[in-house]
């Protein structure tokens, strides 16, 4: 509590304390180079002292869920849906990305990554309606 009028002598001779905000944490030794960047790239996005010791694990599971999902992704162009083999496996495929994109929105949202999980429906509703209007982008401009 600040107390009005001139500080005494005692007050002038205690020293400032300057909290600096510190850096963004950096990844577990386990990750792989690409989840490794998921996780810098979040961790720098948010606020200082927006990672904490419970939310380490969470999101070194989500950087790992991201990477296999786009891992997944990756391999769907290379099947060429002309056997049946192939047709099986697509399916695996699409079947495996589902549920890692379910996964990563899991816990995306209770990361608090997601805008959901940053509006309440009547803020949400404000911010659309507010929001300018553009045309849709396969209206070609004049």
């Amino acid at each position: 509590m600040i107390k009005p009028g001139r500080k005494s002598h005692a007050q002038l001779q205690l020293a400032t304390v300057t909290v600096l905000p510190v850096g963004p944490d950096a990844p577990p030794a386990r990750l792989s180079a690409s989840a490794a960047h998921i996780w810098t790239h979040i961790v720098s996005s948010q606020p200082p002292g927006w990672l904490t010791l419970p939310t380490q694990g969470m999101l070194e599971a989500y950087c790992a869920a991201v990477e296999q999902r786009e891992r997944i992704a990756a391999q769907l162009p290379e099947c060429s849906l002309k056997s049946s083999k192939q047709l099986q496996r697509y399916e695996r495929l699409i079947a495996l990305q589902c549920k890692q994109t379910m996964l990563c929105s899991s816990l995306a949202t209770k990361l608090r990554l997601t805008p959901q999980s940053r509006y309440t429906p009547q803020r949400a509703a404000t911010a659309q309606k507010n929001a300018p209007e553009f045309p849709p982008p396969w209206v070609a401009k004049s």
